[in-house]
């Protein structure tokens, strides 16, 4: 679920019908009562900064939305503030550890409390991919839940394992 004209609308690797845009409150509301009639089991919304954005009305319509049925809510939150918005939404995971800032250890306590992250490390440039771990690292240490995702197959990546990419084990150290 995106803003008219937001990402992934225009990608050519976003097959037709994929993505479901929404000008209003009442339009994500009406994605997620969709969404739970099909039996979907996750509500996927997206925040990426130089694209259109949902605004802040729409993303809690459509949070609360879901909640209602017991669907959680991941959130693509990419560029500044954007986490931060999914977190004060009351989203349920970021499907990508935040990569594009830094994030405050008071923020990432506060999401380590009421959120899951998924770790799809691999897709980000050295840069991104250190920045991403550096929050990582700082929100597993404050109790946050991590979880394995890859997001190969996506854009221009190939599905399967990354050997040029570095080998995470020390996520995990203080």
């Amino acid at each position: 679920l995106t803003a008219p004209g937001g990402y992934p609308v225009d990608r050519a690797w976003a097959p037709p019908g994929s993505v479901r845009e929404l000008a209003r409150p009442a339009d994500g509301v009406r994605a997620v009562e969709d969404a739970a009639q099909h039996g979907d089991d996750v509500i996927k919304l997206v925040l990426h900064s130089g694209e259109p954005l949902l605004d802040d009305a729409t993303l809690t319509a459509v949070v609360g939305a879901a909640h209602q049925y017991r669907l959680p809510v991941g959130v693509h939150a990419e560029g500044d503030g954007q986490a931060r918005r999914a977190y004060e939404a009351n989203a349920d995971m970021l499907v990508h550890v935040p990569w594009t800032e830094s994030l405050s250890d008071e923020l990432l306590r506060a999401m380590a409390g009421s959120m899951t992250w998924i770790s799809t490390f691999a897709i980000h440039a050295e840069a991104g991919r250190e920045r991403a771990l550096d929050n990582a690292r700082r929100f597993l240490r404050l109790g946050g839940r991590l979880h394995y995702g890859t997001d190969m197959g996506n854009g221009p990546t190939l599905v399967g394992p990354r050997p040029d990419v570095p080998a995470q084990q020390s996520l995990y150290t203080p």
